[in-house]
């Protein structure tokens, strides 16, 4: 689910001429101006968009995906930050007008904390998700990369788990990341070719 050169986010309005000419120019590059949401209330409902991915940072949630009967809860513990990429419904064919989109519902007591950016790329750009961009989420998360880390303050968490959905396949991967040990998994049901 993730390689490099994958789906990555970029927001344009922090960038100099030179890098946002090279985000413009990656067709698997999306802009986060209008896919960048801060879930404020105790619900939501978004759309995972066909052919892309969803990425989710939060303390604690219940993540519902109805039509696919799968649901993700997970609960808040001290020092610790959870990260969803969610590789939605692979888009359908040109000429069918299925609507593959994906209704995720999200249920939290933690509102304002949970952080959700869609990623509607182009499908024929969107093999994997970026496992560079992925890492820089992660190392944010320790407090690694900047002040004022999502969900962890200035000095960070200590743990970060990852939780990887295909949906196309049912499959699901959970890793524990820590500055110590990097990524290391805990469960997937994901069967390597």
């Amino acid at each position: 689910m993730y390689a490099d050169s994958g789906v990555i986010g970029y927001d344009a309005d922090q960038l100099n001429d030179k890098e946002l000419a090279e985000f413009q120019a990656n067709k698997s590059a999306v802009p986060h101006a209008g896919n960048s949401f801060l879930l404020e209330n105790e619900t939501a409902t978004k759309i995972c968009p066909e052919g892309g991915y969803v990425k989710m940072t939060y303390p604690q949630a219940v993540a519902v995906m109805e039509q696919l009967e799968l649901s993700i809860e997970t609960k808040a513990a001290d020092d610790t930050n959870y990260t969803f990429v969610a590789r939605c419904l692979y888009a359908e064919e040109a000429g069918n007008s299925t609507d593959r989109n994906t209704v995720m519902e999200f249920f939290t007591e933690h509102p304002g904390r949970l952080h959700l950016i869609r990623y509607p790329v182009n499908p024929a750009w969107s093999g994997f998700y970026s496992a560079i961009h992925l890492s820089e989420d992660l190392a944010n998360g320790h407090g690694n990369l900047r002040a004022n880390a999502d969900n962890c303050g200035n000095s960070g968490c200590k743990y970060s788990y990852v939780i990887a959905i295909d949906f196309n396949h049912k499959t699901i991967t959970i890793e524990l990341d820590t500055v110590e040990n990097g990524r290391e998994l805990v469960y997937s049901n994901a069967v390597q070719p």
